[in-house]
């Protein structure tokens, strides 16, 4: 990696530490670009939690007729059950209106105003009952908890809080409670308001801290997968990331690249370890290129041994022409890339067409590979062709336009036999 990519890595966000309670209510600052999308993400995950909230209260309005029976006797809690089903159908008609797609995406508007209602129904409740107070107080505090925990945003609960306590001092005004229980109402709903402001700033920051941790694990998770992206063919990394097995694939007609710097390794004992790597990298990532426009994959390098190949089903469709047509560019072009760096540099090549196996082999930094006579052949002819040459086989050959390629002769390769052997033509029409 050059040092210019090392700059422009992504970097994880660091997170203030958490090493007491004060610590949970410090502000965390979402980046610029993450709080539209941050907002967005919390609207969609409380909304199943808000239409839950809404059925238990609708739900719990018309239990609380027994409490009301405990604290008043039957008859006064006859006269409560007009608003307590009322309160029910209110909570209902809010969570059918979440379900409209129109008011879907408006829903936190909706949900403010289900704890207004509830407070308004119980304090009308509180004034009507005789020592009503210890019975609707359940109703407020059910009010306020539900929504400093659904709501999607601080601001969002410190309103709901304000509106709730407000709805609640209208109904006990309107049921007509006295002064001194609407005084104590109003202290309790601003010390209860303060207390569930604060419950609500440390799960909102809490949020946030949650949502800047789930970024960077999927930032980190992208570029894990860019990596295994670029170590494995696309199609193999998809299968191997899904948790699928990757098993050997025959290619019944794959060409084979080998590239080879002539005499690099003798270069590089006259160069500090850093230029000898500098020199790779820079034309590594010039063929790398050059692969990639090709149509050919990359399969592997060894030292200053390149190996690409084409014709592998679902990773590479380009063929015999496109090879060589790379083959040559990268002959052709290495004594100009050596004196841009100042080295006498050469680079001979051999292609081979054939039958190969593909397979992703071991579990510690699995490599795809390729094996089979084909194989071998490329590289050794890549071994015996003379700096400034691409040889390649007659498989090859018979793949090139006429005129591509020249004979050479058959040569005798140890494992492999006599191999008719063909020069690839420097200058040609393919």
């Amino acid at each position: 990696m050059t040092a210019d990519a090392e700059t422009d890595a992504p970097r994880p966000r660091v997170l203030p530490p958490v090493r007491s309670a004060l610590d949970v209510l410090r502000p965390i600052r979402l980046p610029r670009g993450s709080r539209t999308r941050h907002a967005l993400e919390e609207r969609r995950r409380q909304l199943p939690l808000a239409r839950l909230v809404l059925l238990f209260g609708a739900l719990f309005a018309p239990v609380f007729v027994a409490g009301d029976a405990l604290v008043a006797g039957w008859a006064a809690a006859a006269d409560q059950l007009p608003v307590r089903f009322a309160l029910t159908a209110a909570f209902l008609a809010i969570w059918a209106a979440t379900h409209l797609p129109a008011m879907e995406r408006r829903w936190p508007l909706l949900w403010v105003a289900a704890p207004m209602i509830c407070n308004l129904g119980y304090g009308w409740i509180i004034a009507r009952l005789p020592d009503g107070t210890e019975e609707g107080v359940a109703g407020f505090l059910f009010a306020l908890a539900a929504h400093g925990i659904v709501a999607p945003t601080f601001p969002l609960a410190v309103a709901g809080f304000a509106l709730a306590s407000a709805a609640g001092l209208a109904g006990l005004a309107l049921g007509g409670a006295d002064p001194a229980v609407l005084e104590y109402a109003a202290y309790s709903g601003a010390t209860f308001t303060a207390f569930f402001a604060l419950v609500a700033w440390s799960i909102e920051q809490g949020r946030r801290r949650a949502a800047i941790l789930a970024e960077e694990a999927r930032e980190a998770h992208a570029r894990a997968d860019a990596l295994v992206a670029a170590m494995l063919p696309p199609a193999v990394a998809s299968r191997l990331a899904a948790g699928e097995p990757a098993p050997a694939e025959d290619a019944p007609r794959a060409t084979v690249l080998f590239l080879d710097m002539v005499g690099f390794s003798r270069l590089s004992n006259d160069l500090p370890p850093s230029a000898v790597v500098g020199v790779l990298e820079a034309a590594f990532v010039e063929l790398d290129a050059a692969v990639e426009r090709a149509g050919l994959a990359k399969i592997k390098t060894m030292g200053d041994a390149y190996m690409a190949a084409g014709g592998l089903p679902g990773v590479s469709v380009a063929g015999p022409e496109e090879a060589a047509a790379l083959a040559r560019a990268a002959v052709a072009g290495a004594p100009a890339f050596g004196a841009r760096h100042g080295l006498p540099l050469a680079v001979h090549a051999g292609l081979a067409t054939g039958p190969v196996t593909a397979a992703v082999i071991g579990r510690l930094r699995p490599q795809y590979d390729l094996w089979g006579g084909t194989v071998n052949r490329a590289a050794r002819l890549q071994a015996a062709a003379p700096p400034g040459e691409v040889w390649i086989d007659a498989e090859t050959a018979a793949a090139l336009p006429p005129g591509a390629a020249e004979p050479v002769g058959q040569l005798e390769f140890r494992g492999l036999g006599a191999v008719d052997v063909h020069r690839l033509a420097r200058h040609s029409g393919a």
